[in-house]
């Protein structure tokens, strides 16, 4: 149960539906990758099945702008300090580069409760934890209790249990060698407990599947809004494997509840974008997919529809299994205060080919989307894109996009300000796990409400900045009230424009 603590409360009408804006501009990126000094290609070996990258956004030397980690499935991984823009890459000092492991995706939190920032790298093989020692500085912990022995795709970080120490669950693909899927049989979801120690270990709180599902990524979310984490996993499609599931968490005690809820998503799943399309206070979810993504849109009864086509999120021509979308996210790149949906887009052909194709961008006109094609990245170069980050690389208040495209060069797409406001949150759990995650954040201006959840270790095998961005359109002040994973709630006047550190009251 939430109980209440209000720090400073100011006086704003809440109205119970928002105001339907008219269809914006689209939405425009910029390549910047050469100018921002970023040289990555992402290496992978011959003949191998054609995913496995991850990217997170952090703040490693704490200087107030983002750094961005990227992992390879050959050779060292790389950590780009960011310097006011311009990144350079400090892998071999910073203690990442790992140069033997074959990568997947990587996921950022303070696992320790120490301030300073640690990351899971999933691999094929035995994955690595990272303590993060500051200063851009990392420990690889031994014996940390995580390593499992599956082609690990990602993990994602969340207090399943409310201790106020974050677990982790990760995910397995099949094997991400040739032959085909079909031949080796698929392997599991796992879930690994913190033990307040620096150490993990593995639990069978989970549910078992027979037979597991295919999975590429899994994230800690609040579906039911009852004040506890559960788990949603988003798996591949092969015949006799489970689809997508639902974890519902009460005290701890998981139950599958995929079908009941409206999640059992049977597709060929790659990812998962987290926010709220309609500004309705209930999560929504969308799932990349070859062909149409699926776009699942919570009900007041709890339940999820399938809307992507009655909203615009998909297209006929994606329909024939001709695109395919990996990395997803809800993100509002134009501050209008409406979340806009952005997917990596890469082809495939056959198990171990891959093709380029352009991005999915869908701009939110008001709860409904429209394609943004012409100048939004349609123009760019195609890609094989897997792996999808979002932060603001430039510190303009507009949200940034990181690519890693398979086997290929990756990109940073920077998106065009506009004179729209803005507002970012970064969470610090005293109470709760320091990284805040697991909170829910409701925004509350003139013209409307909008909410976020913070979460680590959606998209695929990335992490996202971990603040929590609204866009305010017109609006310079709101009210903003935080439900952390405690229970204390706290609520305070805010002035747009801003990222503001916020820290946990220490009272319920």
């Amino acid at each position: 149960m939430r109980s209440s603590l209000t720090i400073a409360v100011l006086a704003l009408a809440c109205t119970a539906a928002e105001p339907t804006p008219e269809a914006g501009p689209t939405l425009f990126f910029e390549d910047v990758t050469e100018a921002a000094g970023i040289n990555f290609t992402h290496a992978a070996p011959v003949g191998a099945l054609p995913y496995g990258t991850g990217a997170a956004w952090l703040d490693c030397d704490d200087d107030g702008d983002q750094d961005l980690w990227l992992t390879q499935r050959q050779g060292p991984s790389a950590l780009y300090e960011n310097n006011g823009g311009v990144f350079t890459n400090i892998a071999a000092s910073a203690g990442i580069a790992d140069e033997d492991a074959d990568r997947a995706g990587v996921s950022v939190a303070d696992y320790d409760n120490d301030g300073v920032l640690d990351a899971f790298v999933a691999r094929n093989g035995q994955s690595i934890l990272y303590r993060g020692l500051g200063g851009c500085l990392f420990e690889e912990v031994v014996d940390a209790g995580v390593a499992g022995d599956g082609a690990t795709q990602s993990g994602s970080w969340g207090d399943f249990d409310g201790d106020g120490w974050l677990d982790l669950a990760t995910v397995d693909h099949t094997s991400v060698e040739l032959p085909a899927p079909e031949a080796e049989p698929a392997r599991q979801l796992r879930l690994f407990v913190n033990n307040q120690d620096g150490s993990f270990t593995a639990s069978d709180a989970l549910p078992t599947e027979s037979p597991p599902g295919s999975g590429f990524a899994a994230t800690w979310i609040d579906v039911d809004d009852d004040g506890d984490q559960d788990l949603y996993t988003v798996n591949d499609a092969f015949p006799g494997l489970p689809g997508n599931r639902y974890y519902e968490n009460d005290d701890g005690v998981f139950t599958e509840r995929s079908a009941a809820v409206g999640l059992d998503v049977e597709q060929s799943g790659m990812g998962l974008a987290v926010g709220d399309v309609d500004n309705d206070g209930r999560m929504d979810l969308a799932v990349s997919n070859i062909g149409r993504l699926a776009l699942r849109m919570q009900q007041s009864s709890g339940e999820f529809l399938e809307q992507a086509a009655d909203l615009g999120a998909g297209r006929d021509r994606y329909e024939d299994d001709s695109f395919t979308t990996w990395g997803i996210a809800f993100a509002d790149f134009d501050n209008d205060g409406w979340q806009d949906l952005f997917a990596a887009g890469g082809g495939l052909t056959g198990y171990s080919r891959y093709d380029l194709q352009h991005n999915g961008i869908w701009h939110n006109t008001g709860g409904r989307f429209e394609e943004s094609i012409e100048g939004s990245g349609g123009e760019m170069e195609d890609g094989s894109g897997r792996s999808l980050a979002i932060a603001d690389a430039n510190q303009d208040g507009s949200l940034d996009v990181w690519i890693t495209n398979y086997a290929g060069q990756g990109r940073l797409l920077q998106s065009r300000p506009t004179d729209a406001h803005w507002l970012a949150i970064e969470l610090e759990g005293v109470q709760s796990n320091r990284s805040g995650i697991g909170a829910k954040l409701t925004l509350t201006t003139d013209d409307g409400a909008q909410t976020r959840w913070v979460h680590s270790g959606s998209s695929l095998g990335s992490s996202h900045d971990i603040a929590a961005h609204f866009g305010m359109a017109d609006q310079t002040s709101g009210e903003l009230e935080i439900f952390w994973p405690s229970g204390v709630t706290q609520t305070l006047s805010v002035d747009a424009d801003q990222r503001l550190h916020i820290v946990e009251a220490a009272d319920r």
